[in-house]
C-alpha cells in the first residue's frame, strides 16, 4: 500500500517515482527541497492527480509550529505565509 512518499534529495538530482507506481497508488507527496517550487517529482505527482506539498510549505508549517510552542500563542498565520512567500519569490535565483 502506498500512501505516502517524502524525499529530502537535492532537486537538482531530479529524482522521479516510476510512472506506474504514481499511477496506481496516488500517494500523498512532500519534497522537502525549496528550490525550485514544483520538482520533477512535484510535477509528476501533480500531473497524475496526487496530493502534493512542495518543501518552502513545510518550512512555513515548522514555523508555525515552532512560534506557538515557542511563544504559547497562535501564530499569524497570514502574515507568516506572505512574508515568506514574497521572500521566496524575491529571491528566487532564477528570476534575476
Amino acid at each position: 500500500l502506498c500512501v505516502f512518499v517524502e524525499t529530502k534529495v537535492p532537486a537538482t538530482a531530479g529524482f522521479q517515482l516510476p510512472d506506474d507506481l504514481v499511477a496506481r497508488c496516488k500517494p500523498i507527496v512532500l519534497d522537502a527541497a525549496y528550490r525550485p517550487r514544483n520538482t520533477k517529482l512535484i510535477l509528476q505527482a501533480d500531473a497524475a492527480g496526487c496530493k502534493t506539498f512542495v518543501g518552502v510549505q513545510m518550512l512555513i508549517e515548522q514555523g508555525l509550529a515552532q512560534f506557538e510552542r515557542w511563544t504559547g500563542q497562535t501564530a499569524p498565520r497570514d502574515v507568516i505565509e506572505r512574508n515568506v512567500y514574497e521572500y521566496y519569490d524575491r529571491s528566487d535565483p532564477g528570476k534575476k
